[in-house]
């Protein structure tokens, strides 16, 4: 062992052992540095494919090989050690055969994830920008290698082929990326892989399951989206392969009848139920592709009311015949799949559900998938025939069974609370559930084949109730009760459709014989059951409850399950008292003890942390904000110390699977506070009186320590709600208060270090803020360190080096704070007007292109409009930074020719007091250009004062609008049938294919163009009904007779004025009407306008 080896040995197995601290840090700092090495990755692959090495410090040495390489091998970040040129070459070279060599699964794992961040790094980010080594002939090069590995003899080595494809195809086709080098990896390695799969299917040992496990999660992954030539030549062969492994019985080493609740555990983790879960998923996923298909409805032909280029309309619409049509070959070989495919699937499913109904074993994963395929399959005819064959045997010995609780349940219940709680209550857990995809399974069976099957499945479930009501205590069985309940919660939205003959009795014939009773229950698992059931019953649209009187004691019965001694029943009352708060005639009951649900939620939060428990708080503090408010800073102060404790909790808990669950948890907390501030508003968010104001202040100092530890600690996950909460309180006060001034540095803080590409979207509306309503805080910084460091963040989201761009959203967001800046720091901030108008003019010109229809990104007003707002600023200083820069001629020429895109009220009214300021500076101060297109500014100032009345009237009406929509929400939506909760299902062959699960709403959507780009240029010309302005104030038409009374003081001036008047008809009318004009009389008019058509709209109500 040499030197270096021997030394890097020692470092890594101090860095672990029981030795001392100092001896450990000292081990910690060496294998930092030893990061520097030249070849350190090099060493790092002795040490850990020595025979001699123990295994401990092969792992230790595999971690650091990990991370280094994740860090390394692409900097991304400046404390990042890169790794040299030399040990990059060197690796790209071995690391398959190092994968190959190391035995121990934890050392490979980690040997994997450096390989898989390598592909990464080498062929899908840097791509072409890699400039060590040619990457097309090196990616073939490593395609082959591995593919060499899986056509080996030996099965080690096929194994290590299949590991380093697998991560070749995550890092190649991982979420919905799909990268050009895709096909070539399929066409290589997917006929291989088909070939191993075929060979190891008649196996049973644990190893050629393991690698059958790959290969089925390997198939799965590779054919995301894919439905090429590949797939369609291979689809029967890969289709065989799969329903081998589903209808292949477990090997004779497997217990497979009477397992236990904890054999079913040990015997779940086999590679055999692994690989099963794997092929039951790749077919569901061949499914999702060649089967699920819908009819496509043909595009309309497309009509222009005069207001859309017509060529772009033709462009559109040719678009969407070309998307139809590619649609139509989609659907029929769908149907084809679904014919000659899917029949054999459903028998080996088919048979596979028996097997399970009559007791042999499957893993909950297993039964999940099997379950929800099923259940996708109910609509079509072929599948439909053989499910009535099997119906019986369906319902009672495998949905019904699978429904009830069972020994497991008993036992979590008993042993961990807290868990059962999560399996049951958390989506997370319970989306993979097989009760969850069963009831799936018998709602789709019940709602799709109603006549068929509704009469029969209740007569079932009633059954099973009325003989519970029967028996003597001592002989009813609480597990059949406990399934009976919950194929009727599962089955309530069916029961209460227009079609079912008891729709009108719920209350009779289920709630009041064989629900409410169990709430009071001595059997636990009955009482949260029953709450659950009464749930489902009550969030029903238009359920009722026949009287106030059984309302008011099923209400108070709930919120005494909400301090039940079993936790899990508390979890489950308070799921349904979420329901029952929204019932009218529960209103007085909730105002009366707002504060003891409140507390008794508070008090659950802190014994365990579920989003359904802030979910409750949001919906008590939307809907009951004024009888809240007595409590609001009691609250605020009980939701701030439990996300603190909550997050102190996680830092404890940093390495736990759950980890991200419980930062989610203290997240939701958060929102829970952002609903209570929203509720305390009078109108949402503005208009504060007196008293709610001084709540909101102390709210805020009840609040503050939250953000303060946040902010503090530098914890990001809470960053989007953590601003949320500061830009709340700084814009409903209209004031930056002590409290949120103390955070300022902080703020700038985690701007500054935090991740632009997540982070800065949610910092921005709490910066702009400190501008808008705490200036002077900028103006009077003793410190004067505020200004520079907002100028930094600024420059840092606009200028990346290349390759990197900052995202479109971001440098909008720079582009606001930059004006907020020239809005709100007028004459504070000279110095750096000239950085602004680089970045503004830098990024006008990257944008300054048209597009196929000849017209331009409507990004470009706002990227002059930094310009604009220097101009505004300092008319004189901007004008000679712009000829300085040699720029002014370009910059005017693009603004006075894109006038008309200056839609909104804000655009427009910046625009004109910006010419306002030009206009009005002596003429002999003008640079030789501007005086040149003093006409031309001048007449553009009036054009847009042409369309300003009309902009502003129109805001005004919008503005109207929106807040009578916010009092409009009772009338409900059409899309409701007769009052009730769900919408019939269409008459018609009841053994026929129906609509698919997204059908009715795809048909919805019909017509519409799914275009984000669309979207967010909308979103640019559209009015933001609730931004504020330094320039909200400013009247702009007396801004003009200001000027035009200037004017009359310089002779040569009013001259040129009345020159271009005469010389322009428009013009000189336009002056009169501007000086004649005020803005407040164009918002009054939008205003009326607004109240005569909520008139009208109140009219046709009535008449309705």
């Amino acid at each position: 062992m040499d030197e270096d080896v021997q030394q890097l040995f020692n470092a890594l197995q101090a860095s672990f052992s029981n030795t001392d601290d100092q001896t450990r840090k000292q081990a910690d700092a060496y294998l930092q540095n030893f990061k520097q090495l030249d070849n350190c990755l090099q060493v790092l692959t002795q040490i850990i494919r020595s025979p001699d090495v123990p295994e401990a410090v092969k792992q230790s040495g595999c971690i650091l090989f990990k991370n280094h390489v994740r860090s390394g091998w692409r900097v991304r970040e400046q404390s990042s050690i890169p790794v040299s040129a030399n040990d990059k070459v060197a690796i790209r070279g071995s690391i398959l055969e190092t994968i190959q060599v190391v035995s121990k699964p934890l050392v490979r794992t980690n040997l994997l994830l450096a390989l898989r961040a390598i592909i990464s790094c080498d062929y899908i980010i840097e791509g072409p920008n890699r400039d060590d080594k040619p990457v097309d002939g090196e990616f073939k090069s490593v395609l082959s290698a591995i593919a060499s590995y899986m056509a080996n003899t030996n099965g080690d080595v096929v194994n290590t082929g299949l590991l380093c494809l697998y991560q070749l195809i995550a890092v190649t086709h991982i979420g919905m990326r799909f990268d050009s080098h895709f096909p070539e990896i399929v066409g290589l390695t997917f006929p291989i892989l088909l070939h191993i799969g075929g060979a190891l299917i008649s196996m049973e040992e644990e190893q050629p399951m393991d690698m059958l496990r790959i290969v089925f999660k390997t198939f799965y992954n590779g054919i995301k989206d894919i439905t090429g030539t590949y797939m369609k030549q291979n689809l029967v062969h890969w289709g065989q392969l799969l329903l081998a492994m589903i209808s292949k019985a477990p090997p004779a080493s497997l217990k497979s009848t009477g397992v236990s609740p904890d054999e079913s555990i040990e015997i779940s983790q086999h590679p055999f139920w692994k690989a099963k879960k794997w092929a039951y998923r790749a077919v569901e996923r061949l499914f999702n592709l060649f089967g699920s298909a819908s009819k496509p409805t043909p595009p309309t032909q497309p009509q222009n009311d005069g207001t859309v280029d017509p060529a772009r309309l033709m462009a559109s619409y040719q678009e969407k015949v070309r998307k139809y049509e590619h649609q139509v070959v989609q659907w029929q070989e769908s149907q084809q799949f679904v014919q000659e495919f899917l029949p054999n699937i459903v028998h080996v499913y088919l048979t596979q559900m028996n097997l399970f109904a009559n007791g042999q074993f499957m893993s909950e994963r297993v039964q999940e998938c099997m379950a929800s395929f099923l259940a996708d399959c109910v609509r079509f005819k072929v599948a439909w025939g053989q499910y009535k064959q099997h119906l019986q045997t369906m319902i009672v010995k495998y949905i019904f069974p699978t429904l009830c609780y069972t020994e497991a349940d008993v036992e979590l219940w008993e042993d961990d609370s807290l868990e059962y709680i999560h399996t049951k209550y958390d989506y997370q857990e319970t989306s993979r559930s097989p009760s969850n995809a069963v009831g799936y399974l018998l709602m789709e069976i019940v709602h799709r084949r109603f006549k068929t099957t509704f009469t029969s499945v209740l007569e079932f479930v009633f059954g099973i109730l009325d003989r519970y009501n029967a028996a003597p205590p001592d002989q009813k069985d609480v597990r059949m009760k406990d399934g009976a309940l919950a194929m009727l919660g599962e089955l309530a939205e069916e029961i209460a459709d227009n079609r079912s003959p008891i729709s009108k009795e719920i209350e009779a014939r289920i709630l009041i014989p064989h629900v409410l009773p169990d709430l009071n229950s001595p059997h636990k698992i009955l009482r949260a059951r029953a709450c659950d059931t009464l749930k489902k019953f009550a969030d029903i649209q238009g359920f009722q409850f026949s009287n106030s009187q059984i309302l008011q004691a099923t209400f108070l019965t709930i919120q005494e399950r909400m301090r039940d001694p079993e936790l899990p029943v508390c979890i489950a009352a308070s799921t349904c008292m979420e329901v029952m708060v929204l019932f009218d005639d529960a209103r007085p009951l909730v105002q009366a003890s707002i504060n003891q649900i409140m507390q008794t939620v508070l008090e659950l939060t802190n014994k365990i942390e579920m989003t359904v428990l802030t979910d409750i708080m949001k919906l008590l503090v939307e809907n009951f904000a004024g009888e809240i408010a007595p409590f609001a800073v009691e609250f605020a102060n009980q939701l701030s110390q439990s996300y603190i404790r909550m997050m102190r909790e996680v830092d404890a808990s940093a390495g736990d699977a759950d980890v991200y669950e419980k930062v989610d948890a203290a997240t939701e907390v958060l929102k829970a506070l952002i609903t209570l501030l929203y509720g305390l508003t009078a109108d949402g968010t503005t208009h504060l009186t007196e008293e709610t104001k001084v709540l909101f202040l102390n709210v805020e100092t009840a609040v503050m320590p939250a953000i303060q530890y946040t902010l503090e600690e530098q914890k990001d996950d809470a960053y989007e709600c953590i601003f949320e909460i500061l830009e709340l309180f700084t814009f409903t006060l209209k004031a930056v208060t002590p409290n949120s001034r103390a955070m300022l540095p902080l703020v700038i803080r985690a701007a500054r270090e935090g991740n632009y590409d997540t982070d800065f979207s949610d910092i921005f509306p709490t910066l702009d803020n400190y501008l808008a309503y705490g200036k002077e805080i900028f103006l009077e910084d003793q410190t004067g360190s505020f200004i520079p460091a907002y100028i930094e963040i600024i420059k840092e989201v606009c200028i990346r080096p290349p390759p990197e761009q900052p995202l479109m959203e971001h440098k909008l967001n720079a582009v606001s704070l930059m004006e907020s800046m020239l809005l709100n720091l007028r004459g504070a901030i000279d110095q750096y007007v000239e950085t602004f108008i680089k970045i503004g003019l830098q990024m006008l010109s990257e944008d300054y292109n048209t597009r196929e229809d000849g017209s331009y990104s409507p990004t470009i007003v706002r990227y002059m409009e930094v310009v604009i707002n220097a101009l505004y600023y300092n008319a004189a200083l901007t004008l000679q930074i712009l000829v300085n820069m040699n720029a002014a001629q370009q910059f005017f020429e693009a603004w006075l020719k894109h006038l008309n895109m200056f839609v909104r009220v804000h655009d427009k009214k910046l625009s004109i007091v910006a010419l306002v300021e030009i206009l009005g500076l002596s003429p002999d101060t003008l640079p030789p250009l501007v005086q040149s297109i003093w006409n031309d500014l001048f007449k553009g100032c009036i054009f847009l004062f042409q369309s300003y009345p009309s902009a502003v009237r129109e805001r005004a009406l919008l503005k109207a609008q929106e807040d009578e929509d916010d009092d409009d929400d009772e009338y409900g939506s059409s899309l409701f049938i007769n009052g009730g909760g769900v919408p019939s299902a269409p008459d018609g062959d009841e053994d026929g294919d129906l609509d698919g699960p997204n059908d009715d709403f795809r048909q919805l959507l019909a017509g519409f163009d799914d275009d984000d780009d669309d979207d967010f240029e909308e979103e640019l010309t559209t009015e933001d009904l609730y931004s504020e302005s330094v320039l909200d104030s400013i009247d702009a038409f007396e801004r003009f007779r200001q000027l035009w009374q200037h004017f009359h003081g310089i002779p040569v001036v009013l001259d040129l004025a009345h020159k271009v008047a005469e010389s322009d008809p428009q013009i000189a009318t336009g002056i009169e009407s501007v000086i004649a004009s005020n803005e407040q009389q164009f918002v009054l008019e939008g205003q009326q306008q607004a109240q005569q058509q909520a008139h009208a709209k109140t009219q046709q109500k009535h008449q309705a």
